[in-house]
């Protein structure tokens, strides 16, 4: 069963940790990531913003071919036309091999303020630490403007390994030129999804609290729980789970997350 509902918060960290043990491979890991609605899709913050643009309230599922070339055309023309990495991001490439590309997709990830329109990149935030996931799940907006959530939320728990060899090697400056091919953005073409999490990355206090992987949407007529529902119809192995939480577990979550020092400092630090 891919979406559960726990009875109780002690539930839900017993799953938690069955999950996170259960996953496969040579080098297991669980990823994690949490919304404050349950109903929310596993789409990328510039999916999100094209869809409201495109369709308003009522945006068609699965979305049509023509949306995934629209989405893939404003992406490259907002990294390579609109927003470049900085010369000290190049320099940095050179003396440390850091990916310039990935660092500025990266900034707007974790700094969504400072983004302009279109909002946001073709990535998706994920985190090794089921707390940070469970905060998010748990809490909506920042400052003066932050409350419990409104409606149930989820926690989405990923074993990468079902799903092939997906961390990628490559550079993004590598691989957003292969995005403008018509293989990939006309026919939609060799669109898994990517682990972009390089060895070496510049320091951002955000994501050292965080702890996110990145994980890039290609195919933007569908979420990633479809494209990995695909993948599980065809493989033994479960790839995700959805746990929805309910408002009979908030009040524990909110407890828990006090007890575990978890709170918008730890999350927002600067």
């Amino acid at each position: 069963m891919r979406v559960w509902v726990p009875s109780s918060f002690n539930n839900l960290l017993r799953e938690v940790e069955h999950i996170s043990r259960s996953c496969e491979g040579d080098d297991p890991i669980a990823l994690f990531r949490g919304h404050a609605d349950y109903q929310w899709r596993l789409d990328c913050t510039l999916v999100r913003t094209m869809l409201n643009q495109e369709f308003g309230l009522e945006p068609p599922y699965p979305r049509p071919l023509s949306f995934h070339t629209r989405v893939t055309d404003v992406l490259l023309k907002k990294f390579g036309s609109f927003w470049k990495p900085s010369q000290e991001l190049f320099e940095k490439e050179l003396a440390h091999g850091i990916d310039p590309w990935f660092e500025l997709m990266k900034r707007f990830q974790q700094y969504a303020e400072k983004d302009s329109e279109p909002k946001g990149t073709f990535l998706i935030d994920w985190t090794i630490d089921q707390d940070i996931a469970l905060y998010f799940a748990t809490y909506v907006g920042r400052g003066s403007s932050r409350i419990l959530r409104g409606c149930p939320g989820a926690v989405w728990i990923w074993d990468p390994h079902p799903t092939g060899n997906v961390l990628q090697t490559k550079k993004l400056g590598e691989i957003l030129p292969m995005m403008r091919g018509d293989a990939f953005r006309v026919a939609a073409n060799h669109t898994t999804p990517l682990i972009l999490h390089p060895s070496k990355q510049t320091y951002m206090l955000r994501a050292l609290r965080q702890k996110p992987v990145y994980v890039s949407q290609m195919d933007y007529r569908c979420d990633l729980a479809d494209v990995w529902c695909g993948i599980e119809e065809t493989s033994s192995s479960a790839v995700f789970k959805k746990i929805i939480l309910t408002d009979a577990v908030l009040d524990e979550c909110v407890l828990y997350l006090q007890q575990q020092s978890i709170d918008e400092k730890t999350v927002y630090p600067d």
